[in-house]
């Protein structure tokens, strides 16, 4: 872990200067396009703002992202693999003999790990968040794209794209499993190598920023006239009275909706809401345990203890019985937690075919 999270903090600090430039870039342009309308309004203008603005706003999240998973998360791994050094010597009985620094060392490895912990419990709770948002999009771009007619303002927000081009990407290529739009810049393995390869400067960067810009106007155009080409095929259809079509759509809008409803996203969502939560609780729960072997070294058991202590113990335990259920609560959860995600597949195909077997029943 002590690598990993090294690896991980030199690497987001390198993928962080290459976003910086982006950064700026599409900053430098989104100002000199507002200035352009703000002299002489035009559709061209307006257009090349509205994929600006998804742009820029998908650029700053992705420097958020780095810096909070990434660079702090690197160094909190970090800390918590220093410590498992010393929990590892525990569990071999090293510090039994006094060695490695003894039992203190041990303690003071765990207040490390605990603290290396806190970061991880706030990106958990941004994961949950995160599901239920995907989740309510999901309903809310569904119901969007069944309208008969919709604004390209309507699609414009950078949740609504960002599921939109990622569902486009998948439907193409069968190999994707991820359902984020993908520009240039969110490939961190390979975004500095190919500045540096090509000796990019600004006027590059601008062009690879001005590719993005057409392909993400390019897809909203496309969006909203396959809606509108929808509607009106049905429209036709229901005037000559034909039957309506029980097979998939063809057309771009066809397919994105047949896919926000499949039973694979529905399960793949639920199964991430479900599984970030509990995540979460258990890791709430295993910080909670181990902090009891902190707390019960450094704090005398007295009749004079702290009430916050006493709540920290439950109530009436002893200092050996929180310890001794602390770290049974702490293993446990550390224990399940992997095994979950080592079965998650298994987790997420088990709930699609319950879903399809529930969908089959009411259609019979």
């Amino acid at each position: 872990m002590c690598y990993s999270g090294v690896t991980t903090f030199s690497s987001s600090l390198t993928y962080l200067s290459s976003l910086r430039r982006f950064q700026l870039s599409s900053e430098e342009m989104r100002r000199a396009v507002q200035a352009k309308i703000s002299k002489r309004a035009s559709e061209l203008n307006t257009k090349k703002l509205r994929s600006l603005n998804i742009i820029t706003e998908n650029i700053a999240e992705a420097v958020r992202s780095t810096i909070l998973n990434g660079i702090v998360g690197g160094v909190a791994e970090f800390c918590i693999g220093i410590a498992f050094f010393w929990l590892g010597f525990n569990s071999l009985r090293f510090t039994d003999l006094n060695t490695f620094g003894g039992l203190k060392a041990v303690i003071n490895a765990l207040a490390l790990a605990e603290l290396g912990l806190v970061p991880f419990l706030y990106l958990m709770f941004k994961d949950v968040k995160k599901s239920l948002s995907t989740r309510s999009a999901v309903l809310s771009l569904s119901a969007l794209l069944s309208s008969k007619k919709i604004e390209e303002s309507e699609i414009s927000s950078i949740e609504y794209f960002d599921l939109i081009a990622g569902i486009e990407a998948a439907s193409s290529n069968s190999s994707s499993s991820s359902l984020t739009w993908m520009p240039i810049w969110s490939d961190s393995n390979s975004l500095s190598t190919q500045l540096e390869e090509i000796d990019a400067d600004d006027s590059t960067i601008m062009k690879f920023i001005e590719i993005e810009i057409e392909a993400v106007d390019y897809l909203i155009s496309q969006v909203v006239e396959s809606v509108a080409a929808k509607a009106k095929a049905k429209a036709k259809a229901k005037a000559s009275k034909k039957k309506k079509s029980t097979k998939p759509s063809d057309d771009l809008v066809g397919s994105i909706l047949n896919f926000l409803r499949s039973d694979k996203l529905k399960s793949k969502l639920q199964v991430d809401t479900v599984l970030s939560l509990v995540f979460l609780v258990l890791n709430i729960i295993a910080f909670h345990g181990y902090s009891l072997a902190v707390y019960t070294y450094y704090v005398p058991e007295s009749d004079d203890e702290p009430v916050g202590g006493r709540m920290l113990k439950y109530g009436n335990m002893s200092h050996d019985e929180a310890n001794d259920w602390g770290n049974f609560a702490g293993d446990f959860c550390w224990t399940l937690e992997p095994l979950i995600i080592i079965n998650r597949g298994k987790i997420v195909d088990w709930v699609e075919s319950r879903l399809g077997a529930r969908s089959k029943m009411k259609q019979d």
